[in-house]
């Protein structure tokens, strides 16, 4: 499969596209996850701010009763109810900060009972103090019990502490980590998507470029068949619903019109009434496909009759509907004049009805001048017929003169009305022919062949009748004389006849 530019620059808006929403979905999970992470730290940061309020509380607490133990001055007991009223909602909060860590969540369960025998011991302390005076004071200062609780509630701490500062420094590696990711993937995103952007306006401009080149070709080639078209010496029409879309300037000049007198206007309005049945059923013929050429007299602006062939081509589109044609239009004008005057100075065969030497010598000559003025190659086509000596001294004169009226008929419905057919001696048939889309040597030998088939159904000769034929091709190019082009079809003729005897 070739990539066009087309495909190349939709191919790149695409992986932009790509990159771009990749890079959306990571910005997006990233954010979420800075934003996750950062209420993590701000969390830790609060239970360590509470671990710091709880611990400073217990010792705001202990500074109080050991004031108080050792003076008996009750001043010291107002710090003391302060932080013990406040300090069993900082545990409770504590413990609801840390529920979904394991770790902390054992610890602070720890905390709870030595928090509660501390206070215990300080408020028996205070009590005894109140009771037994500065002597159980000294008792009390001595035994160091509410230390030993204190050092081991500040070792429960500092583990949490410490754990808290862990999940504190792994968040903020995380963080670190999720922020370095993002800006990689977005500025390598980035650069390929200014990369393919690059890439996409690189491919557009050479797209541009190469559509110029391909207009600039299409423009050159639509004026090399302009000129062709306007410059061919045969007419040219573009026909839709039975209306001239396009003449060429041979058409126009051939019928005497003006191109805009033509185009637009009906193909009837330029055929007198036997060219008008002639178009219709061509027209049909066509719609359906039918490519054959046929012969048709136009009007003229001045009046005259224009004799033409023409050469139909159908149009259809995509869908198989038939939009119109275009064809080419040959003026034969000058060879149906010809033929009047030989038809008025009878030169034609009697027994056939076809031209005689006389009459094919003196139209072929014309027909030649006009090949090589309109430079059209024509075909000399000779025919003789098999077993004639045989058929006169078999069957008699009477069924060989039925026998070339059989050929001459052949000749006759398998060559159009504009080529020159004739009888040029007793067995000899010569046909002079214009060249048409399907022409060549091997064709016209085929068809003439294929014509003594159709024959052999219609006749009762036995053997059927047969021919040798020779074609020789005329080019305008490289010019010969009549005489030459004869005796040339005459010498194929002569080898196709020995074939047939030596097989």
């Amino acid at each position: 499969m070739k990539w066009t530019i087309e495909k190349w620059i939709n191919v790149g808006f695409v992986a932009a596209l790509l990159i771009l929403a990749t890079i959306s979905l990571v910005s997006i999970s990233s954010t979420y996850r800075l934003i996750n992470t950062n209420r993590s730290i701000s969390q830790d940061h609060r239970i360590l701010e509470k671990l710091e309020n709880v611990f400073s509380l217990l010792k705001d607490m202990e500074a109080g009763e050991r004031g108080y133990v050792i003076t008996g001055n009750e001043d010291f007991l107002g710090p003391y109810y302060s932080a013990n009223g406040v300090i069993k909602d900082e545990v409770e909060g504590l413990a609801v900060m840390v529920t979904g860590n394991r770790a902390q969540s054992g610890l602070v369960s720890g905390l709870v009972p030595l928090l509660r025998e501390k206070l215990d011991i300080q408020k028996g302390n205070i009590e005894m103090r109140k009771r037994e005076g500065f002597a159980a004071a000294q008792h009390l200062i001595k035994s160091e019990t509410g230390k030993k609780k204190m050092d081991e509630i500040r070792l429960v701490v500092s583990r949490m502490v410490a754990e808290e500062e862990r999940q504190l420094a792994r968040e903020t590696k995380n963080a670190e980590k999720v922020a370095w990711a993002t800006i990689t993937i977005i500025t390598l995103g980035g650069i390929f998507a200014i990369l393919i952007a690059g890439f996409v306006v690189w491919n557009t401009n050479r797209g541009m470029k190469e559509r110029k080149r391909i207009y600039k070709d299409l423009r050159e080639s639509e004026e090399r068949y302009r000129r062709l078209v306007e410059t061919m010496n045969d007419g040219l029409l573009v026909q839709s619903q039975d209306r001239f879309t396009y003449v060429n300037n041979r058409l126009s000049q051939m019928l005497g019109f003006q191109r805009e007198e033509m185009v637009g206007r009906p193909l009837y309005d330029f055929l007198p009434e036997q060219g008008k049945e002639i178009m219709a059923e061509q027209l049909a013929r066509r719609s359906k496909g039918e490519r054959k050429f046929y012969e048709i007299p136009w009007t003229g602006k001045s009046g005259k009759q224009v004799h033409t062939i023409v050469s139909p081509e159908p149009i259809f589109d995509d869908e198989g509907q038939y939009q119109g044609s275009f064809a080419v239009v040959t003026d034969i004008s000058e060879h149906k004049l010809l033929e009047e005057k030989l038809r008025e100075l009878s030169l034609q065969d009697e027994l056939t009805g076809l031209y005689n030497r006389r009459g094919f010598f003196t139209l072929a000559e014309q027909q030649l001048k006009i090949a090589r003025r309109l430079d059209r190659k024509m075909f000399l086509l000779f025919a003789d017929l098999d077993r004639m000596k045989w058929i006169n001294d078999t069957l008699g004169h009477s069924e060989g003169d039925r026998a070339l009226q059989e050929v001459a008929n052949v000749l006759k419905e398998t060559f159009r009305e504009s080529d020159v057919i004739a009888r040029i001696g007793g067995d000899e048939f010569v046909a002079l022919l214009f060249e048409s889309s399907d022409s060549g040597t091997e064709i016209y030998s085929l068809r003439l062949r294929d014509g003594f088939t159709v024959s052999k159904a219609r006749e009762s000769f036995n053997p059927p009748l047969s021919i040798s034929v020779g074609v020789a091709e005329y080019d305008p190019e490289h010019p010969v004389s009549l005489e030459d082009l004869l005796a040339r079809a005459d010498e194929l003729m002569y080898e196709d006849k020995g074939n047939k005897k030596r097989k």
